[in-house]
């Protein structure tokens, strides 16, 4: 996650999937995030205070509104 961090510029945003969601619970995320909702629900993960919990439809809205979309394993 760190290096993903580092990679980010101004304006970008993350959005957390999958096992992804576990970053809520060690990372103080400083940047703009989103987390899919059924994912952390499914895992036990609380959302965070300060991103955007989304569903499947804003997941597509937000692919289709930004020019990159860049996938982190």
């Amino acid at each position: 996650m760190a290096l993903c961090l580092r990679a980010m510029a101004k304006g970008d945003a993350i959005l957390l999937i999958e096992d992804g969601v576990y970053n809520l619970l060690s990372e103080q995320l400083q940047c703009q995030h989103f987390v899919l909702e059924v994912d952390a629900k499914a895992r036990g993960v609380a959302l965070s205070k300060h991103g955007k919990a989304i569903d499947y439809d804003e997941f597509v809205a937000l692919t289709v509104n930004n020019d990159n979309v860049i996938s982190w394993f």
